[in-house]
């Protein structure tokens, strides 16, 4: 998607942002994705610095969140630099209880997705990836 230099170049903090058609888009992305994946326990938008954008979490602290979302992609990255892969996409992390998974969402953001340990991975991945190029669309469109 984007390159760690990339990043630091365009990113903005998503309290000083203003646009409501943008943080609209953002939200009901998150809608949709909850809709499209049975088995999905939440979802975040973090900035590339760990502050929540939009959430459609429960009874769950959106700021930690959002910063272990961070700190996931930030993790991925480096890995992926260490290996000369490319850009990050996405990072995986499975448990016997469920899955938490990090999608690169433009220069930005990040998503961040829960979900059961019976989730469908393969539908989770479909879904999210199109969610997060919705998200990355609609964070362009920021000042």
């Amino acid at each position: 998607m984007v390159s760690p230099t990339a990043r630091g170049t365009r990113h903005q903090r998503p309290d000083g942002v203003g646009d409501r058609a943008a943080r609209q888009n953002v939200q009901e992305s998150l809608v949709t994705l909850r809709r499209a994946v049975p088995d999905l326990l939440g979802s975040l938008v973090a900035s590339v610095d760990g502050l929540p954008i939009a959430h459609d979490v429960q009874d769950e602290d959106a700021a930690s969140i959002a910063a272990m979302a961070a700190t996931a992609a930030g993790l991925g990255t480096r890995l992926v630099d260490s290996f000369s892969f490319g850009e990050f996409d996405e990072n995986v992390v499975r448990a016997r209880g469920g899955y938490f998974v990090v999608y690169s969402a433009g220069p930005m953001a990040v998503l961040a997705t829960t979900a059961s340990a019976g989730a469908n991975l393969g539908r989770l991945h479909l879904e999210a990836r199109r969610c997060a190029m919705r998200i990355a669309l609609a964070l362009e469109e920021l000042p």
